[in-house]
């Protein structure tokens, strides 16, 4: 909105270091999320911000990274590839195979696939170096003349619209996350949490590593333990858990499985333990609600 000319405000109660997009993976990919033909499109288009970004951007184009990326399965043929796969720009494949073989035509060679694993899908993606590309847009953003406001707005579409009159403007976007089904003026059922867990290692390499994940055995059990391993910056995001509605610390159990699958995917390249995180994401039963 800014670049286009108008003047915005933002209102926030957390900047980008205290919000959950600060911890996360920072993978292009849809996860989670319907109706899954709109979801690609809307894909598509943060894809060419990225790419346009990366190659024009020099505030944001060296916090992304262009990485080979991989969805194992225990079959001997993948499932039917996803919507968002269509884009020609990830060279996306189903592969049946070893899947180790496929991502070291891409280069990765760092990465080691369980014997479990018999096919794959596999494209070129991208990692956002999420803190860092959330300070630089948001310096971006502030640099060319929109204005910062903390606000712990409570309450529902009156209080977003005295707020707007207060700061002067016209038109508000309710963008605000988990609390944006309350600001929305929806039923507290509408909006819940994603809860997501993950480690964050130091990143002992640079080169020929991929992004790795799975929600089968022996690296996952199902979908609410969903196995991942994201190289991100200086390092390496690997998972993890979804459970909608908990709001529990991580558990004991918790990180020594994600220890343990991050252990087998990456051996060599994962350094110190700097963190373990705890992230909510929104949820919308009904689906995206634009």
């Amino acid at each position: 909105l800014q670049r286009r000319g108008l003047d915005v405000v933002v209102a926030a109660r957390e900047w980008s270091a205290r919000t959950t997009s600060a911890g996360a993976g920072g993978l292009w990919m849809p996860f989670h999320a319907e109706p899954a033909d709109a979801v690609a499109r809307w894909a598509s288009v943060t894809l060419s911000c990225l790419l346009e970004e990366q190659r024009s951007s020099a505030a944001l184009g060296a916090f992304i990274e262009s990485l080979p990326a991989t969805e194992l399965f225990r079959a001997e043929a993948p499932p039917p590839p996803p919507p968002w796969a269509s884009d020609p720009r990830l060279v996306f494949e189903a592969c049946s195979g070893d899947p180790a073989a496929a991502l070291a035509r891409r280069g990765a060679t760092l990465v080691r696939i369980p014997s479990e694993y018999r096919s794959s899908w596999l494209w070129n993606s991208l990692v956002v170096d999420s803190p860092r590309y959330l300070d630089a847009l948001q310096a971006s953003l502030f640099d060319s003349g929109a204005t910062a406001r903390i606000e712990a707005l409570e309450g529902g579409p009156a209080a977003v619209a005295e707020l707007a009159q207060r700061l002067g403007c016209e038109i508000a976007v309710n963008c605000a996350g988990l609390g944006g089904g309350a600001l929305g003026g929806e039923d507290a059922s509408a909006v819940t949490n994603g809860r997501g867990v993950v480690l964050q290692y130091e990143r002992a390499s640079v080169a020929g590593l991929a992004v790795v994940m799975s929600q089968e055995a022996p690296l996952s059990g199902g979908d609410a333990t969903p196995a991942y391993v994201i190289p991100r910056g200086d390092v390496v995001v690997c998972g993890g858990s979804y459970d909608e509605g908990v709001t529990a610390d991580a558990s004991r159990e918790e990180v020594g499985r994600i220890e343990a699958s991050a252990a087998a995917i990456a051996p060599g390249s994962l350094g110190a333990l700097r963190q373990v995180w705890v992230g909510h994401r929104p949820v919308r039963g009904a689906g995206v609600r634009v």
